[in-house]
């Protein structure tokens, strides 16, 4: 898989399977956090169309751009992320302030730190 700093131009097919590699790492990681499992798969789903794309995406070009290093475009791109989905899930999932934040940080730790131990095996 590529990192999304380096990627000008990948396939659907490339960004889909990194898209689902995030939810299958995601999901499990809220569930622990949320006592709605059934609904479970939908939030994450969401969670990520309102934010993945801009990460995997936006965050690289905007950094091309702005030339930005990138350790500045992954600390904006990483607190990005987990602030958006805690507001969307405090505001339109009714989710507490705790269970939202501590959720949505160690969804998108983990799902970081599995995507760069991929990345450079």
């Amino acid at each position: 898989m590529n990192h999304p700093a380096t990627i000008n131009a990948i396939s659907f097919t490339e960004y889909a399977k990194a898209f689902a590699l995030t939810l299958l790492l995601e999901v499990p990681i809220l569930a622990l956090f949320s006592k709605h499992l059934k609904r479970l798969p939908l939030t994450a789903l969401l969670l990520n169309l309102a934010t993945h794309p801009m990460v995997y995406f936006g965050f690289p070009k905007l950094s091309q751009i702005l030339a930005l290093p990138y350790a500045q475009m992954l600390l904006a791109a990483e607190l990005f992320a987990p602030t958006i989905e805690a507001f969307l899930l405090i505001r339109y999932f009714q989710w507490t302030k705790v269970q939202a934040i501590s959720a949505s940080i160690f969804a998108n730790l983990a799902s970081w730190w599995i995507g760069i131990l991929i990345d450079f095996t």
